[in-house]
C-alpha cells in the first residue's frame, strides 16, 4: 500500500512529463505525421519516465544507505567525512543536477572510418 500511495502522490510528476501533449499541441493537434509515430512518442516519454523514477528510487536508497554508514561508530575520520561529503551532495542536488554531472557527451568523439588517416571531431 505504501508504494501504490507513493506512487499516486507523484501523479504531479506525471502530468509535468505529458503536459506538452495534453495542452500545447498547436489546436489540439499533435506534430506528428502518422499515429505510430504518436504512440512511439508517448512510448519512448513512458520509458523515460520509468527510468527517471528507477533512477531517483536508487538515489533514495543512497542517501539511506549513507546514513545507516554514518551512524556506524568503526568509521575512521577520513571516510567519515568522505560519507558526510556525499549526504551533502545527493541533500544539495536534484535528480536532473544529478545527472548532468554524470553528463559525458562532451566527452564522446566520432572517428571516421572513411578517412586516412582516422580524423576525429
Amino acid at each position: 500500500t505504501f508504494e501504490a500511495l507513493e506512487s499516486y502522490r507523484k501523479r504531479n510528476c506525471i502530468e509535468v512529463f505529458f503536459n506538452k501533449d495534453k495542452n500545447m499541441n498547436d489546436g489540439n493537434k499533435p506534430r506528428v505525421h502518422t499515429c505510430d509515430c504518436l504512440r512511439g512518442r508517448m512510448f519512448v516519454q513512458f520509458l523515460s519516465l520509468c527510468y527517471y523514477e528507477f533512477l531517483y528510487k536508487k538515489i533514495r536508497q543512497m542517501k539511506i544507505t549513507v546514513d545507516e554508514v554514518l551512524n556506524k561508530q568503526h568509521l575512521d575520520a577520513a571516510a567519515k567525512e568522505t560519507h558526510q561529503s556525499l549526504k551533502r551532495w545527493l541533500q544539495n542536488k536534484s535528480l536532473h543536477e544529478i545527472l548532468d554531472w554524470f553528463d559525458c557527451i562532451e566527452c564522446i568523439s566520432i572517428v571516421k572510418p572513411d578517412s586516412f588517416p582516422a580524423k576525429k571531431n
